[in-house]
């Protein structure tokens, strides 16, 4: 939980200074406000335990001023989040949740804000023991906000989730359901990067699910379909985990190898690819 509270704040910082670069007159104050506050939260961050009284009241303060005085400035909403963070990361959870319900009320036009408020509020109800109140905002996260980037996550962040605990069936029934949202994602979305993203995943699922049969379609039909999008390189050792190692199918990799050659112009991919298939070849 501390790295996912690290990682949110790098972001803000970074969209912090982006801000500056183009901001107005108007929005300078607010901005300069935000910067020095997320520099400190993210000093606390490291290690909250010893963090000084003062500095935490300094973020609080900054951070609540720039939220209730420059509510139209670019910083607010990341300003506004940094203090949701910024109570979770603390045990603060009362002022978090209610924080964090403002966001998602008044924000709730803005996917981003929203789908990191909502992730936030589970992540704050999984640090309180209070899973059944954390897996309600990790599915209306996934159901709401498919197209982000958490709303993606989220269905092979529930199955960790269950794995982690030790609980088997948990995690087999999350991975399954994980893979079928993924595939109805696909569908929907075929041709577009969401539908490649979304059957990337779905390959993922499946082999959590130990199912490398499926896994196996699924990977080659990405290869079939998503060929302006799909990072081929990236694919080489899921190639290997699924054919070789788990089926067993020398003849199928080779085959996926032989498309991938067919889809791409880069001489030294295709070398590479050469080797691959000259190799598996000479093991027959």
């Amino acid at each position: 939980m501390k790295n996912v509270i690290l990682i949110l704040i790098s972001v803000l910082m970074l969209v912090c200074g982006v801000l500056l670069l183009i901001s107005s007159n108007d929005d300078y104050a607010a901005e300069r406000l935000f910067y020095h506050a997320a520099k400190a939260n993210r000093e606390i961050a490291i290690n909250p335990d010893v963090a000084p009284p003062k500095m935490l009241k300094r973020v609080e303060d900054g951070l609540q001023r720039i939220v209730k005085t420059y509510p139209g400035a670019k910083a607010t909403k990341p300003a506004h989040l940094m203090l949701a963070e910024f109570y979770v990361m603390n045990e603060r959870y009362e002022q978090a949740h209610s924080t964090l319900d403002e966001i998602i009320s008044k924000y709730s036009q803005d996917k981003l804000i929203s789908s990191r408020a909502y992730f936030l509020k589970g992540s704050a109800y999984e640090k309180q023991d209070l899973w059944d109140k954390a897996l309600q905002q990790y599915t209306t996260l996934r159901d709401k906000y498919s197209d982000t980037e958490l709303g993606l996550s989220i269905p092979l962040y529930i199955g960790n989730y269950y794995e982690g605990k030790g609980d088997a069936a948990g995690a087999d029934e999350a991975y399954r359901q994980a893979a079928l949202f993924y595939t109805k994602l696909e569908t929907e979305n075929r041709g577009q990067a969401l539908g490649y993203v979304s059957a990337n995943l779905s390959v993922s699922a499946y082999i959590r699910l130990d199912e490398y049969e499926q896994a196996g379609r699924l990977l080659e039909d990405m290869v079939d379909n998503y060929p302006q999008l799909l990072p081929l390189a990236q694919q080489f050792s899921r190639i290997d985990l699924i054919f070789l190692k788990k089926l067993n199918k020398s003849e199928k990799a080779i085959e996926i190898y032989r498309k991938i050659r067919k889809k791409t112009d880069n001489n030294e991919l295709i070398g590479f690819i050469n080797d691959k298939i000259e190799a598996l070849e000479a093991q027959k």
